[in-house]
Order: structure tokens, then sequence, then C-alpha cells
């Protein structure tokens, strides 16, 4: 237990320490955030702050690994979140083409999901679907979704860090309930690595995770997610419940621009969480209530789910309700009322 306690110490401190120093090699070196039409800052701030975390959690799963509390093809596969990591810091330097982006997501995707087994099998009202050789297809399609959904919704001052850590922190005690303390102490690694950022990014931002960080969190987020349901005390829908708000959103965002004739995949502030931000004028209202919707809404029903696995799906409809709802009152992905 003690042991446990200063490495997850160490990784905190350690996380915020290298935070510091990337910040500070970032201003030096210039490479600052310039606001945009997407951005919600109105200054340059330095980016790419998602190295520390990234760099801080592979040598949190190295020393578990070399501990035998690890399997090699979890290591490894979540190991392979650094490549998802470069390729975002490629993008926040050089804007890569989207199809380019697209395909070395798809590749790494692929190359996490054949590590952790394929997809695993999904439970609907009783029964457990296999899609085999089409789970894959499902599989990478849902890992490219996931990495770019967290890239989607990482629009505001520590939403994105501190979802990761709500997602996270909810599995890690999951973990604890079923006895599986393995997987409790790999996630609150992960936990204190973003949290040693977080500190920097708490609003007003002082450094963004940038794409470095948000491909490198859907990437790891769904490795973790894989091992949790290959462990048997999760499930998808107990995912999908505990991220409904950045699904929710970044999906409906997209359907809602698609279906007015937007051009979908330029930037924009049209999610709900913007909007929200702007109305009230502040990013860390918006934090502390879409962090309540989890806490008191969304975790209790995934704790649900695992319970009443037969039920899983409806008690994810149920969820999402509410959430959706709150969505369109926010007319998330439409354009702003008076404005063409």
């Amino acid at each position: 237990m003690m042991s446990s306690m200063f490495l997850l110490l160490l990784v905190l401190i350690a996380s915020c320490l290298t935070t510091a120093l990337l910040r500070y090699a970032a201003l030096k070196l210039k490479w600052v955030d310039i606001p945009n039409a997407r951005s919600s800052h109105h200054s340059p701030i330095p980016g790419s702050g998602g190295a520390g975390f990234a760099l801080m959690f592979f040598f949190a799963t190295l020393f578990l690994f070399r501990q035998g509390l690890l399997m090699p093809s979890a290591f490894t596969a979540l190991s392979l979140g650094l490549a998802m990591a470069i390729l975002g810091l490629l993008d926040d330097r050089h804007n890569l083409r989207v199809g380019l982006r697209m395909l070395f997501q798809v590749l790494l995707a692929g190359l996490g999901l054949q590590l952790m087994g394929g997809l695993p099998l999904v439970p609907v009202f009783g029964f457990e679907f296999d899609f085999g050789w089409f789970g894959y297809v499902i599989g990478i399609g849902a890992f490219v979704w996931l990495v770019n959904l967290y890239n989607f919704m990482d629009g505001i001052d520590s939403l994105a860090a501190l979802e990761s850590c709500f997602a996270a922190g909810a599995a890690a005690v999951l973990a604890l309930y079923y006895g599986n303390l393995q997987d409790a102490l790999l996630l609150a690694c992960l936990i204190a690595a973003v949290l040693g950022f977080t500190f920097w990014n708490l609003p007003p931002a002082r450094i963004f995770m940038g794409d470095t960080g948000s491909n490198y969190l859907g990437y790891v987020l769904g490795i973790l997610g894989m091992l949790t349901i290959s462990h048997g005390f999760m499930h998808v829908w107990s995912w999908a419940i505990l991220l409904g708000v950045f699904i929710v959103d970044s999906g409906l965002t997209l359907l809602q621009r698609v279906r007015t004739g937007q051009t979908w995949y330029q930037a924009h502030r049209s999610h709900a969480y913007q909007k929200a931000a702007l109305k009230l004028g502040s990013h860390g209202r918006v934090v502390l209530a879409i962090m309540a919707i989890n806490v008191f809404w969304l975790l209790p029903l995934a704790w649900i789910s695992v319970a009443f696995v037969e039920g899983a799906v409806l008690i994810t409809v149920l969820a999402y309700t509410p959430v959706i709802l709150l969505a369109l009152f926010l007319r998330a992905g439409l354009p702003d009322e008076g404005r063409a």
C-alpha cells in the first residue's frame, strides 16, 4: 500500500514538473497556440503539454510491467500511445493533412486492438455478441472515433484532462470493489499523471495539452477500457455511460453540422460545452457542471449497468437522454442565433 502511494505521488510530482519544463521550453521556442475560429482563448498559450503526462504514464506502466503487475501485451498496447502522442505533436506543429493523420490513427488503432485480443463481446439484453473478424472494423472505427472525440472536446480549460480523471477514477473504484488491485493501480497512475498536468491547465490555462495529449488520452482510455472489460468488471456500455457527455456532445454536434450543410471538418465553436462557456462567460463553471453530471448522474448509472448487465442498453439510453436534451437546448452544432 505504501509503495503504491509513493508511486502515485512520484508520478504526480514528476508530471507537474515535466509540464512546467515543457511550458518554459514552449515559451522560449514560441510554440504557442494562436487563437482561431475554434479557440475559446484570446491570447497565445503554450501547447503540446500532453507530452508530459504521456511520458510519465509510460514510465509508470514500465515500472508496473517490470514488477509483473502488467501483462506484456497490455504494456505494449499502452506504449503505442506514445506513437499516437507523437502523431498529435506533429499535427500540433505542422497541421498534418486529414488523410495522413487518419491513416496513422487507423494503423495504431489496429495494432492496439490486435494486442488486446480484438473487440470484446458486447452484451445486449442478456446475450453476448461476438462480431468475429468484423469486430476489427468496428473496433478500429471506435478507437479512431475516441481519439478524435477527445480532440473535439479539448476546447476549454481542464475539461479533457478532468474527464479522463473522472472516467479512470470511476473505473478504478469499480476495480477496487471487485478486488482487481492491479487495474486500480494502473488507472490511478493515469489519474496522477494527468492531474500533474491539470495543475497548469486549470482556468485560466497556462498550457494546453494539444493534439499531443488529446490523441494520447483517447487512445489510452480505449486500451484501458478493453483491459477492464477483459478482466470482467466492466463492459462496453459502462464505459459508454462514463464518457456520455463527450460522446453525446461530439456526436450530436457532428450530426447537426452535417445535417445543416456546414463544412463539418472546419474549426468551430459550436459544441454544447463551448456554447455553454460563451453563455456563462466561464470555463470553470462549465467544467464544474459537467463534472457534476458525471458524478451524480452518469457514475451511478454506470455502476448499475455493471450490476444489471442484462439491462445495460436501456440504462445507457436513460443516461444519454437528459444529456442529449441539454445539448439540443444549447444548440450543439448549429450556427449561433442571428448568424448565417
